[in-house]
């Protein structure tokens, strides 16, 4: 005979900020008298190892389990409450196979006296209505029966982001708006607000009030004993959750006991602090967006002009202010007439010289007037020739020599600009070929042949 399933109560815990709350919620179950054990589902790359030890000795079972993001998480924004991105992880709840049926109640939740008769129900799905929207029910009490299925069915719509509200109370909304569910009594599900007809409501049905649960931002443990309203109903529910942590807390400060819980990475400053120990990532949380493209498929049409108007812009510089200012207008390459005057076409003036001597008349070099700069550039090289050896090349009679005539009592020209004139340029009517030295040096005649030697007689003499 096989072993019937067990009931728990489960929370889940994403991060270290809520353990003041699990830690409430786990002393208020037990102090109401449950026979039934206590889980808690944990996603480990988010929570620090002392909130980890710290369940362990609350919680009879440490569930792991992985975070599910919100793809789509604009309506978090929408509602100031970016810190459920990773809310979808509560539908591993229907993966939880082992337990025949889980009273799920959030961690910030504090039963005021004992709930076990909700495992009796026999529905698979089970929920209070929502203050904010009786039509719909809040998913901070729930009951239900883990089913494979219905958690492939619960993935499926998660990964989507199908959620009117971008958290897991839209999502199960939507899930169960087309199936059976039965709803459980307000007092199941107790969330302060301040309309003016919730209170005589209160009142009136207080005794029967089994659970309070504290939405929104503002948590017991970080609104304090006394929380916004003064002395008024929301005070009056506040005490049952100091209640149970006042009779549990041993004697402990508050700041001291979750001192290192509060320090996790939603309340860490870098200005002041290391990051928490085994914290997760800085970005965990950090909301997404995806942007589509527009339906519109007509292209932009520019208009002809810009339009002046007859408003007269504030001056943002301040030479804007100045009534002479030129017009401004925008010329296209589509607006050009083509009956339009050609550019008129500049000529740069260009001086003709005959030769080079008018040429250098003309543009004298202002250095080249100064005697001084000649002589002692003059003076330089005749002491470096002095000093060297220098090699000079006689001209041999009957060659060729192509270098231009010395003329004499003139000295060489030390002017870049200073350009021989037509009497000592020499003439040629051709390119001179260039004298390539040969092989055997100056011993062959100009017919290529080599000299007699002296004893020999000449070829044609010669007998074989």
């Amino acid at each position: 005979m096989a072993t019937p399933l067990e009931d728990v109560y489960a929370t889940l815990l994403i991060t270290d900020s809520y353990l003041p709350g699990a830690t409430v919620l786990a002393h208020s179950l037990r102090d109401g008298g449950t026979t039934k054990k206590l889980a808690a589902l944990i996603t480990v790359d988010t929570l620090s190892a002392d909130t980890i030890t710290r369940l362990r000795s609350l919680y009879d079972y440490i569930i792991p389990v992985d975070r599910i993001r919100n793809p789509n998480p604009a309506n978090l924004f929408l509602m100031g409450r970016p810190d459920l991105l990773d809310a979808f992880t509560k539908i591993a709840l229907w993966k939880q196979t082992q337990f025949r049926k889980i009273v799920y109640l959030d961690a910030d939740v504090v039963t005021l006296r004992n709930l076990d008769e909700l495992f009796d129900i026999e529905a698979s799905f089970a929920a209070a209505p929502d203050v904010g929207w009786p039509d719909a029910f809040n998913t901070g009490v729930m009951v239900l029966s883990p089913n494979e299925d219905t958690y492939a069915e619960l993935y499926t719509m998660a990964a989507a982001g199908e959620s009117f509200d971008g958290a897991d109370q839209g999502l199960l909304n939507q899930y169960y708006e087309e199936r059976d569910w039965k709803r459980l009594k307000f007092t199941y599900n107790c969330t302060p607000n301040a309309q003016y007809q919730w209170e005589p409501a209160y009142r009136y049905h207080k005794n029967a009030i089994s659970v309070v649960h504290f939405i929104g931002k503002d948590k017991p443990w970080k609104v304090g004993r006394k929380g916004p309203g003064g002395l008024g109903l929301y005070n009056e529910l506040l005490g049952h959750w100091w209640a149970v942590h006042d009779r549990h807390s041993n004697g402990e400060s508050e700041s001291v006991r979750f001192s290192g819980p509060l320090a996790g990475l939603s309340g860490w400053d870098a200005t002041k602090s290391a990051p928490p120990t085994g914290a997760g990532p800085e970005a965990a949380n950090f909301p997404t967006q995806q942007y589509g493209f527009s339906a519109n498929n007509r292209l932009f049409n520019a208009p002809q002009s810009h339009s002046s108007g007859g408003e007269k812009h504030k001056p943002i510089f301040p030479w804007e202010g100045r009534e002479d200012l030129p017009k401004p207008t925008r010329v296209f390459a589509e607006d050009q007439q083509s009956d339009a005057e050609p550019a008129s076409t500049h000529t740069i003036p260009t001086a003709s010289y005959e030769d080079a001597e008018t040429y250098q008349e003309s543009n004298p070099n202002a250095w080249d007037t100064v005697p001084g700069i000649d002589t002692y550039v003059r003076a330089v090289l005749e002491s470096r020739t002095q000093r060297g050896n220098s090699q000079v090349l006689h001209a041999q009679p009957g060659s060729d020599d192509i270098s231009s005539p010395t003329m004499k009592g003139r000295h060489e020209s030390l002017i870049l600009t200073d350009f021989p004139s037509a009497v000592e340029r020499p003439s040629l009517p051709v390119t001179p070929a260039p004298v390539q030295p040969n092989f055997w040096g100056e011993e062959k005649n100009q017919q290529s042949e080599l000299p007699q030697a002296e004893g020999v007689p000449p070829q044609d003499q010669w007998v074989c």
